[in-house]
């Protein structure tokens, strides 16, 4: 039991700096190991997001148009992630950092990207939505400087 927790702890050890910036930069720091503990956070999050979003439609009368949109985002949530692995999205995040002109992209804004050329986006969409978010999250990151 003990080797187990030193060996999470060591995986993680990437983790432990609350003050860095989520990145491209830090994710090319992290170990394979930290990478699939972070995907597995990521989409068990979104996932849970997608759940209590559909408490109030449960509990409250929702208008049918209302209701159709909750349940087309469910749709696209679920073509988007698929039958993906965590490994599967990790090792598209690693492709989508290895251009350095992505590294300001927070790891998230990433995942999206990359869960989205998973689920069949088409490549003209998914670069013009990454040529923004270089733009956006660069201005991001020198506002928190």
């Amino acid at each position: 039991m003990v080797v187990f927790l030193l060996l999470i702890a060591v995986t993680m050890s990437g983790f432990a700096q609350d003050d860095a910036r989520r990145d491209g930069n830090w994710w090319k720091n992290i170990p394979t190991a930290g990478k699939l503990w972070y995907m597995a956070g990521v989409v068990e999050g979104m996932q849970l997001g997608r759940d209590v979003s559909s408490w109030l439609f449960q509990k409250n009368s929702a208008s049918d148009a209302c209701r159709a949109s909750l349940i087309e985002s469910f749709r696209a949530f679920r073509n988007n992630i698929g039958n993906s692995t965590n490994e599967q999205i990790a090792d598209g995040l690693n492709e989508f950092y290895s251009d350095y002109r992505n590294r300001s992209i927070l790891v998230i804004h990433g995942a999206s990207v990359v869960m989205r050329a998973i689920g069949g986006e088409s490549k003209s969409y998914l670069e013009e939505v990454t040529i923004n978010l270089r733009r956006s999250d660069a201005f991001e990151a020198k506002d928190a400087k």
